[in-house]
């Protein structure tokens, strides 16, 4: 009788040992993951004009002037799509489209990319209505208004991305104001 009480103390005991050494190891383990994030917390970093630019960011371009972006990542993508934040349906002749679902428009911004570099430029005249017409010439379309931000530039290394949303600048210069359609 006395072997099977202490046969169970053992076993008993032997169980408490591993429980406690597989919390130990988990412990151990999450300290390990949380500081190895915290040495390596992005891979890359992109600039614009010396300025840190946040994984998230809006920006304004003037139009037809190149738009050079420093980055510091081993190797990366870059593309320009539709701003899924600023969706639309368009029709182009009878057919109903969604402006998120245009794909890539690099082709349309002269984008260059280089080791630590790219350029954009927005071209002069570019517009949401002059690309859905050259994505379909031989339909007449109807969209709504440009949104704000229509177009986001999307950057990874294939571990961090960044999105940033953008628009055309136009100088102030370049607006003419007919003072006769005004009512006060």
């Amino acid at each position: 009788m006395k072997r099977g009480i202490v046969s169970k103390i053992i076993q008993i005991s032997l169980c408490i040992s591993i429980v406690a050494a597989m919390i130990i190891a988990m412990i151990f383990l999450i300290r390990a993951t949380k500081q190895s994030a915290s040495e390596d917390p992005q891979t890359m970093s992109l600039s614009y004009n010396g300025q840190e630019i946040p994984p998230s960011a809006e920006m304004y371009f003037e139009a037809g002037k190149p738009q050079r972006f420093e980055i510091k990542a081993q190797d990366y993508t870059v593309k320009i799509i539709p701003n899924p934040d600023e969706n639309f349906q368009f029709s182009a002749g009878e057919k109903p489209y969604m402006w998120s679902a245009m794909g890539d428009l690099s082709r349309f911004f002269g984008l260059q990319t280089a080791a630590g570099s790219f350029t954009l430029t927005y071209p002069e005249g570019l517009n949401v209505p002059k690309i859905l017409q050259s994505l379909f010439p031989d339909s007449e379309i109807s969209a709504p208004d440009e949104p704000a931000m229509p177009f986001a530039l999307i950057v990874s290394d294939g571990k961090a991305v960044f999105e940033i949303r953008f628009a055309v600048w136009i100088p102030a210069e370049d607006f003419n104001v007919n003072h006769d359609h005004f009512a006060f």
